[in-house]
């Protein structure tokens, strides 16, 4: 496990690049850059609209649709949408409300014209179904692919530290 967190960061510009179609313009048009990245971003708040209303089947929307979805949260490895789809359905069902999700900071790194790499950092609350408060801040990494005019999230990974309230 530890052997695949040393390696993630590397996985995630392959997994990233390998999306970009051979003889792409590579990246570096600032415009074209500024709207990929804005894209994404929109993307992004679709996702954390999703999230903040505990819509699942939404949020699911925003990841690959094949097999080759992998997710790391907090040094849990997930491979296969199958996966995935379990963990989002498992996980969110033990949260009553999501009281608060704020981006802190947000950097989009456009690797071509179908791929980005997208790391925020975040502040959340939520109440569990027991009703426990907990607040975590976060940092998460996500390679997004242009899929059928859509971007979506091929590998991402997540790091959640509790804080006290």
């Amino acid at each position: 496990m530890r052997y695949a967190l040393r390696i993630l960061p590397f996985s995630l510009v392959l997994v990233a690049v390998s999306a970009c179609k051979p003889g792409a313009p590579t990246p570096g048009n600032e415009s074209s850059d500024l709207k990929l990245q804005a894209a994404v971003l929109e993307t992004l708040d679709s996702l954390t609209a999703a999230i903040r209303v505990l819509n699942v089947d939404r949020m699911l929307q925003f990841y690959a649709t094949d097999s080759s979805v992998v997710r790391v949260i907090d040094g849990r490895l997930i491979v296969g949408r199958s996966a995935v789809e379990k963990n989002f359905h498992e996980g969110f069902a033990a949260v009553r409300s999501m009281d608060r999700i704020a981006v802190v900071a947000r950097h989009v790194v456009v690797l071509g014209p179908e791929a980005a790499v997208l790391t925020i950092q975040l502040d959340e609350a939520f109440t569990d179904t027991a009703g426990r408060v907990a607040a975590v801040r976060a940092t998460w990494t996500s390679a997004w692919r242009l899929q059928g005019g859509h971007w979506r999230i091929v590998h991402d990974a997540a790091i959640h530290v509790p804080v006290s309230q």
